[in-house]
């Protein structure tokens, strides 16, 4: 005999789902990896709207980049407009939201792998901070705090914008490597612009470090400018030392 029974289409609420099909209790029930891309995605936006339920939402969402989740990324961080009906601002802030925290998630998951990372060299520094600073198109402030042993404890980002007494707060350098107990550091900060030459600020800024780091027994080891394709290194060039 023919079965003549319809499939569902998107017309169909997620509640007339099997529970355990609807995507959040599947999530729950078995973990995230058991759902497809499409599934999250549905999470994300919540609901649909009339006559789309959030998992055909989701789906024409995904086509539109040919189901890569990386692209669909690059679109909405980049404000490009979506050409999917009733896909509003709110929906498209969760889903860029969530789509950052997965790329975060796998670099600190690659930050948890270089843990413990002896850094002897200007070299190692600018590799183990690449990451962090490639292709930031503003400048950041950051300290790495290591060990006696030049092994890395943790890397925590200062101060975002120009390196100036404004940003760079001696105080607040100092006061976060006694408070995580760091006998050593080294200061890095970025220049998008792609220059390797210190400012006026940058040599200040560096020497208020270094002095107020030698008075409470903390070894600066270093500061690096970094740009994408290469770096300047205080320490190399002799200029600490010349704050002796």
């Amino acid at each position: 005999m023919a079965n003549n029974k319809e499939y569902p289409t998107a017309k169909y609420r997620i509640t007339d789902l099997e529970e355990s099909e609807r995507p959040r209790e599947k999530l729950l029930t078995y973990g995230p990896r058991a759902l497809t891309n499409i599934e999250l995605l549905a999470i994300q936006l919540g609901t649909g709207i009339r006559g789309t339920n959030a998992i055909e939402l989701a789906r024409q969402l995904l086509e539109t980049t040919d189901n890569n989740l990386y692209t669909l990324y690059q679109e909405l961080k980049s404000g490009q407009t979506v050409p999917i009906r009733g896909l509003g601002t709110a929906k498209k802030a969760n889903i860029l939201a969530c789509l950052e925290l997965g790329i975060r998630t796998m670099h600190d998951k690659e930050q948890l792998h270089k843990s413990g990372q002896q850094l002897t060299n200007s070299q190692m520094i600018y590799e183990y901070i690449y990451p962090d600073l490639y292709d930031v198109a503003h400048e950041e402030l950051w300290l790495i705090l290591l060990n006696q042993q030049m092994v890395t404890r943790r890397k925590i980002r200062i101060a975002v914008g120009g390196i100036s007494s404004s940003t760079a707060d001696i105080r607040v350098m100092l006061s976060t490597a006694l408070r995580l107990e760091a006998p050593s550091l080294a200061l890095v900060h970025n220049h998008p612009g792609g220059s390797l030459h210190p400012s006026s600020d940058d040599d200040s800024v560096t020497e208020r470090l270094f002095q107020s780091c030698r008075m409470v027994g903390i070894n600066m080891v270093d500061h690096l400018i970094f740009t994408d394709n290469g770096y300047y290194s205080y320490f190399d060039e002799g200029r600490l030392q010349s704050f002796l």
